[in-house]
């Protein structure tokens, strides 16, 4: 008896020690959609982008110091609760859809009429359900989406649980410009 509750405490500690060197680490992606090659120090450590790359990060809770090429400092905390997110550099556009509808092959649905804006990306303008970000930190906690950047919106992959449901995606300024075909919303471009 003693045997089996020591060892039950044993793979109670390891799998909680395990979970705790996780739990507080928070996926965020470096992005470089711009065209030229960047440089930025995060907490320390520096990263070179090359033009339209990002790199995927694990980042700690708690604070971190963001030294930018013009040697300006960005601080920023990351809490317990985030959900990641990403780390935008250059300040760039990032567009957001929040509405891409599906339902299940077997079902109708009538879908509101979403709230249209009219936003510009490399003076090009587009017309949706978009909306346009371009801070520093751009949070998955303030702004929730379904797909990251360069995550392609599969909707094979989809749980046969849901029948319905409004997915979102955010696109980096680059890969927004590079669809040709969305096939779930239509685009309207126009030259400003």
């Amino acid at each position: 008896m003693k045997k089996f509750l020591f060892l039950l405490l044993s793979v109670f500690f390891i799998s909680n020690s395990l979970f705790a060197t996780t739990n507080d680490k928070h996926i965020f992606y470096l992005d470089n959609p711009t065209s030229k090659n960047i440089e930025i120090t995060l907490d320390g450590k520096l990263y070179k982008l090359k033009s339209k790359t990002y790199e995927v990060l694990n980042l700690k809770t708690g604070e971190h110091i963001a030294e930018l090429s013009d040697k300006r400092k960005v601080y920023f905390k990351i809490f317990e609760n985030s959900k990641g997110g990403i780390i935008n550099p250059t300040a760039s556009s990032y567009v957001f859809n929040y509405f891409i509808p599906y339902s299940a092959p077997n079902i109708f649905v009538e879908w509101a009429e979403p709230e249209i804006n009219t936003i510009s990306i490399d003076n090009l303008s587009f017309t949706g359900t978009y909306k346009v970000v371009n801070d520093f930190i751009i949070d998955k906690n303030y702004i929730g989406w379904d797909f990251d950047i360069f995550e392609e919106i599969n909707f094979d992959k989809i749980s046969p649980e849901i029948e319905i449901k409004l997915f979102s995606k955010i696109f980096n300024p680059y890969e927004f410009l590079k669809q040709e075909n969305l096939e779930y919303k239509d685009i309207n471009k126009t030259k400003l």
